[in-house]
């Protein structure tokens, strides 16, 4: 709400703040529009691989987008790549309700390790250090919550245009 009635940056357009919100809603989705794409494409071998690769990339994408620094980077590129892996091998495209267990397990498996991470770095009296701030973190809580949510509501997909049902 805030992006649509506050002028950003000094503009006076009026639909400048929602044009903000619309980018960053869009490229907060690539991860998860491109990885839940690659698992549904993963039946088709000639779409496996095209898909896969843009799933493994989409975290490099919302960088370019959002300009994040490089410890945004890793936090949205690890966990994007194991939940793609962990998806491919666990064959969610045929379930993708198996795909939201999934995600809300490697989001809270890879939450906890990086806390760990930071602490350990802390006590070894490496400050410079930090993946996550406080606000950061419960932003990637809502993130991969939303992102289990949006896969238990989503209807059942068949991109394999030969086994069309």
């Amino acid at each position: 709400m805030a992006f649509v009635s506050a002028r950003h940056d000094g503009h006076s357009d009026k639909n400048a703040g929602l044009l903000a919100a619309f980018v960053l809603v869009a490229t907060w989705a690539i991860g998860p529009f491109a990885v839940t794409t690659a698992w549904l494409g993963a039946k088709s071998r000639w779409l496996a691989i095209p898909l896969g690769i843009g799933g493994a990339s989409a975290p490099l994408v919302s960088e370019w987008f959002l300009a994040w620094p490089v410890g945004y980077v890793i936090s949205s590129a690890v966990p994007c790549l194991a939940i793609l892996g962990l998806g491919y091998r666990t064959g969610v495209r045929d379930n993708l309700h198996r795909g939201a267990g999934l995600v809300l397990a490697v989001g809270a498996v890879w939450l906890m390790t990086a806390l760990f991470v930071q602490a350990a770095a802390k006590a070894l009296h490496f400050q410079p250090f930090q993946l996550y701030g406080a606000a950061d973190f419960w932003v990637d809580v809502r993130f991969y919550i939303g992102w289990a949510v949006g896969l238990l509501l989503a209807p059942d997909v068949n991109f394999d245009p030969v086994e069309r049902t």
